[in-house]
């Protein structure tokens, strides 16, 4: 399984806690899971909107949904780079104070003859 072209998981069968619904939340991709659909009206190569927020499978969308669809996705993409770089931050703030407070403990001990 290429994980770079999976987008998103789209079932017939299963629940929240299924096999599919646990690797698209690992992912981070929708997935929309006990969807009753016609399998036979299925074709490879179709194009598919699939939005985890509102539970909406499309196929074979319309013009404007795609570019909408485009849309959301890169304003969704911009928010996960600015989580992950304040989380970055975070950690590199956590850590300096980590160092300030070793560093103090060892000044402290060594004044106090402890060392």
């Amino acid at each position: 399984m290429d994980k770079e072209k999976i987008l998103a998981f789209v079932t017939v069968h299963g629940s929240t806690n299924s096999h599919t619904a646990i690797l698209a939340r690992m992912m981070n991709i929708p997935a929309l899971i006990g969807v009753p659909m016609d399998l036979n009206g299925l074709k490879t190569g179709m194009t598919a909107v699939v939005d985890g927020f509102s539970g909406q499978g499309i196929f074979e969308p319309e013009e404007d949904v795609r570019k909408e669809t485009e849309k959301r996705m890169q304003e969704e993409a911009e928010k996960q780079k600015q989580i992950q770089e304040a989380a970055v931050t975070l950690l590199q703030n956590a850590a300096n104070l980590a160092k300030e407070q070793t560093l103090n403990e060892s000044q402290n001990k060594e004044q106090n003859g402890e060392i």
